[in-house]
């Protein structure tokens, strides 16, 4: 006599999930809006030319010739806000040297 055996199906595991990897890398440029801020309540109009030597005496005051070398590109001002470009490797310098530099703005007269 036979026994009837009862066969289970075989269970077919899932697949597993596919799986999404990607690498984000470090950007080339890293963006700062920069607004001068005086303590006298006259605001002196300045250009976009003395903006940017304004940035680069802070620069080069706070870090030397290192400071001086670094590339900043004034992508837009208005009098007395103004979004720069730099580097991403210098970022941090900059922003330290924006930090602790105290501009003197010269009185008009």
């Amino acid at each position: 006599m036979e026994i009837d055996q009862q066969t289970q199906p075989a269970t077919t595991a899932a697949p597993p999930p596919q799986t999404f990897k990607t690498t984000i890398s470090k950007q080339p440029f890293y963006y700062f809006a920069v607004s001068l801020v005086t303590a006298d309540q006259q605001h002196q109009q300045i250009d976009i030319i003395q903006y940017r030597n304004y940035l680069s005496l802070a620069l080069n005051q706070w870090l030397g010739a290192t400071g001086a070398g670094i590339s900043i590109d004034v992508l837009k001002f208005d009098y007395p806000r103004g979004v720069i470009r730099v580097p991403y490797g210098d970022h941090r310098s900059v922003w330290q040297a924006l930090t602790v530099y105290g501009f003197q703005m010269p009185s008009g007269g």
